[in-house]
């Protein structure tokens, strides 16, 4: 298992190597690349502001409405499509934050958007939006923070970073 989540119905949802997994509280139901998954690991799930949930799996972006399984394309930063997606947020705007091997990407209303086309955000591996509304994105390179209008990457030498001693 990868992930799990909880949605506004109460329902929870499991993140595998084989799919996703749902369960009501009293039935599991099990969704799959044949129920129309863009790929077979899932990595992440997340619920919108209407209800419809989001896979991020190995091969692309999947988006769930209720009935039915639907695959997401965009371009990415290297204008690459929909590859793998590593992390997903939904932040207090309403705006969803896409992480992928390739860069890192946001969904306004029904327009996607490349935030950075440098090397920055390669291969995204966290998502977080802190109580101040700060947007953290961790990546293999490192942490970088979004305070509405400007980014800071989080260095090794920054006085409160969380990175191990090397010996």
């Amino acid at each position: 298992m990868f992930c799990s989540l909880q949605t506004t119905d109460g329902a929870i949802w499991f993140g595998t190597q084989d799919g996703t997994s749902r369960f009501d509280g009293r039935n599991w139901t099990v969704y799959t690349e044949k129920d129309g998954l863009a790929g077979a690991t899932v990595r992440t799930l997340l619920e919108d502001r209407t209800g419809a949930i989001w896979a991020a799996t190995n091969r692309g972006l999947s988006r769930y409405d209720g009935k039915q399984w639907r695959r997401v394309t965009f371009e990415d930063a290297s204008n690459q499509k929909s590859g793998e997606v590593t992390a997903l947020l939904l932040d207090r705007e309403g705006v969803t934050w896409v992480g992928t091997r390739r860069g890192l990407l946001q969904y306004v209303g029904r327009e996607w958007r490349t935030v950075d086309r440098t090397n920055r955000f390669r291969w995204v591996t966290a998502l977080l939006q802190d109580k101040e509304g700060n947007i953290w994105v961790g990546t293999i390179h490192g942490l970088n923070r979004f305070d509405g209008e400007n980014w800071t990457r989080i260095s090794r030498t920054s006085p409160h970073a969380l990175f191990s001693q090397e010996k």
